[in-house]
């Protein structure tokens, strides 16, 4: 009996040891906005009637400045590789800017941001992603602007 629980105890002891040693995978990894919206079931989840502007790309010269907005969006990576869950992350964390656009009445989105754990990271050709053993995040700020 002392027998099976102390070989019980060590199985679930090396267990905890490997499952603990595989979620430590956090890194930060980026990947290019060109591939993510060249990629069909992403062009269906985004709004076309939203224009996007990354990091200090130009704006339209009639583009008004309405307000700052954040998202924060999370996909499940297990089964995934990386690029295909950080990009479904993306996905998610744009649709949901560019709904917050549409309902503040605006058309675009400007300055669009990397924003993960609060740090910025600007670019007009890559975003970041923070991935886990488990999850993808992607976070991004931007400013809703309406042009005519």
């Amino acid at each position: 009996m002392k027998r099976s629980i102390l070989a019980a105890s060590i199985v679930l002891l090396l267990l905890g040891t490997c499952f603990s040693a595989h979620a430590k995978r956090d890194i930060e990894a980026k990947f290019f906005i060109e591939d993510a919206l060249a990629n069909p079931k992403i062009q269906q989840a985004l709004r076309s009637e939203v224009s996007l502007y990354w990091g200090n790309q130009p704006v339209p010269a009639n583009s008004v400045q309405m307000q700052e907005i954040k998202t924060s969006k999370r996909s499940n990576g297990i089964g995934k590789e990386d690029i295909e869950a950080c990009q479904w992350a993306f996905a998610s964390a744009i649709r949901a800017l560019q709904d917050s656009a549409r309902r503040a009445g605006g058309n675009g989105l400007m300055n669009i941001q990397s924003n993960i754990d609060n740090i910025l990271s600007s670019s007009e050709n890559q975003f970041d992603c923070a991935v886990g053993s488990v999850m993808v995040n992607v976070a991004f700020k931007a400013t809703i602007i309406k042009t005519d």
